[in-house]
C-alpha cells in the first residue's frame, strides 16, 4: 500500500484514511501471546499464595505456622523461578516484536512524518502572514484584531511542533 504512486488529486481526507491505514501495529505473534500468557498465570498463582499466606497467618495457631513457611517458601520459589523465567521470556519476545513492527513501519512513519511537516509548513506560512499584519498594525497605530494577536504564541507553537516531529527523543514514532 505504501510503495503505490500517490495520485496528485488525493483529497486531505483520503490522504489522513491512507496515513492512519499504514499506522497500524501488525499482529502479536503466537510465541509473544503465549509469553504474555505465561506472565498472567504466574501472577495468578502468585496472588494465589498470597492469599492463602495471608489467610493463614490470620487463622493462626502452631499447626499454621509450618503451613505458612511452605507456602511462602513455595511463593519465593515462583518469583525466583518460573516467575522470573517467564517474564524474560516476555521481555525478549517483546522486544522482538518491537523490532519487527518498527522495521515494517519504518516508510509508514516516514509518510506520517512527512505530511505533518507539510502540514506545520503551511501553518507556519499562514501564521507569518498574520505576524506581519500585525507589525505593520502596530507600525500604523492600528488596534489588530485578537484573531492575529494570537499570531505570536502560534509562532511559538510551531516551533515546538515541528522540534517534536523532528526530534526522535521526544517523540516515540
Amino acid at each position: 500500500m505504501l510503495a503505490r504512486v500517490l495520485p496528485t488529486n488525493e483529497t486531505p481526507e483520503a490522504k489522513v484514511d491512507r496515513l492512519c491505514e499504514s499506522l497500524v501495529l501488525p499482529p502479536k505473534p503466537n510465541l509473544l501471546k503465549l509469553a504474555e500468557s505465561g506472565v498472567e498465570q504466574v501472577r495468578t498463582k502468585r496472588a494465589e499464595l498470597k492469599a492463602d499466606i495471608h489467610a493463614a497467618v490470620l487463622s493462626g495457631g502452631s499447626e499454621n505456622k509450618g503451613l505458612v513457611q511452605k507456602l511462602t517458601a513455595e511463593l519465593e520459589a515462583l518469583e525466583l523461578g518460573a516467575g522470573r523465567k517467564a517474564f524474560e521470556e516476555r521481555t525478549r519476545r517483546r522486544e522482538e516484536f518491537s523490532k519487527s513492527a518498527m522495521a515494517k513501519l519504518g516508510s509508514a512513519v516516514a509518510q506520517y512524518r512527512q505530511e505533518m511537516n507539510r502540514l506545520i509548513d503551511e501553518m507556519e506560512a499562514l501564521n507569518s502572514a498574520a505576524v506581519e499584519l500585525m507589525a505593520t498594525s502596530n507600525a500604523n497605530g492600528i488596534e489588530p484584531l485578537s484573531g492575529v494577536r494570537a499570531s505570536l504564541p502560534v509562532a511559538n507553537q510551531i516551533r515546538h511542533l515541528r522540534q517534536t516531529i523532528s526530534n526522535n527523543g521526544s517523540m516515540y514514532l
